[in-house]
């Protein structure tokens, strides 16, 4: 290239090039003149098997050149972060009325992750805290619909992370229910042997929205207390597991009405350890799954007191 010159070096097998780590020299062997960095600019742009770069001195090489480079061994990427949390839920499948969700998971502390909505990055970026977790909220709304959320994190050295499993999040600007349970227990003291306890369930929805799936209600099982089902709730089911007692609604075809309460009954006989004293907290839950996204008050407890000391 008139009074230019073009080098072009083979690297090792396994190294790269990189710009920003470019240190090489060339020497003029007739006169063993050093021309430094600031005598060639860069030519090759992604990393490649070779480096080329250009002279900028004008004066010719009239004998031959040795070109002396310092291979960088090539870069790996960052592991994965991982979403950990959508909208305050840690369901790796949410849905909420929120268009600007606050999505937070774990990273490499010091690296700037990136979220993905359905493949494509999104706003702001934000740097992975000291104590490996991250949380941002979009810049821009999400728009109605399902979507597909991945995060990604970029490295000190450039490299970009695979991104994270995929969590699923649906923004839905349709009412969604808000259930809450109530329970109570009488008597909630007892003496010894064998006492009936009659237990009321109050299950209420206050949002005037419907559930997209089954509805159930859980009570752990335990050897003190033994629950039978009341044949007087129509619209109610009952399933015996090792480990717990679950209600479920199946009454108007399995749609909850909405801002409708319901009262389920229940019977019990409560077994009072011989030679014990103590108290029994029964705990009443209303599971995940039915579309609802205000957990707030979705359990309730009450306690029986018992003492079977013999004087």
């Amino acid at each position: 290239n008139g009074s230019h010159y073009t080098f072009t070096s083979s690297l090792q097998s396994g190294l790269v090039a990189k710009k920003y780590r470019k240190q090489y020299y060339v020497k003029n062997t007739s006169n063993n003149k050093i021309h430094n960095n600031q005598d060639f600019y860069w030519l090759s742009t992604t990393p490649q098997s070779y480096i080329k770069f250009h002279s900028t001195k004008t004066n010719r090489l009239n004998s031959s050149i040795s070109l002396g480079l310092c291979p960088v061994a090539k870069p790996t990427a960052p592991s994965a972060p991982e979403i950990t949390s959508m909208a305050g839920n840690s369901s790796d499948n949410v849905t909420t009325e929120n268009h600007k969700p606050t999505i937070s998971g774990t990273c490499k502390a010091g690296l700037t992750v990136t979220v993905q909505i359905d493949g494509k990055n999104i706003a702001p970026t934000t740097q992975c805290k000291a104590n490996g977790t991250f949380s941002m909220v979009p810049t821009t709304a999400i728009v109605d619909g399902t979507h597909k959320v991945t995060a990604t994190q970029v490295g000190s050295n450039g490299i970009v992370s695979a991104k994270s499993p995929t969590d699923t999040l649906t923004i839905s600007t349709a009412t969604v229910p808000d259930y809450d349970i109530a329970l109570s227990i009488d008597p909630t003291i007892v003496g010894k042997g064998s006492t009936n306890i009659h237990i009321s369930l109050v299950f209420t929805e206050n949002n005037t929205g419907a559930n997209t799936d089954t509805i159930r209600v859980s009570i752990p099982k335990d050897t003190k207390l033994k629950i039978t089902y009341d044949s007087s709730n129509k619209e109610w089911k009952m399933i015996e597991t090792a480990k717990q007692y679950e209600l479920q609604y199946i009454g108007n075809g399995g749609k909850y009405p909405p801002h409708t309460r319901k009262h389920i009954q229940l019977s019990g006989i409560f077994t009072t350890p011989k030679n014990k004293k103590g108290s029994f907290p029964l705990v009443v839950k209303v599971e995940k799954g039915n579309g609802e996204t205000n957990l707030n008050n979705n359990e309730d407890s009450d306690t029986i007191t018992y003492n079977g000391i013999t004087k």
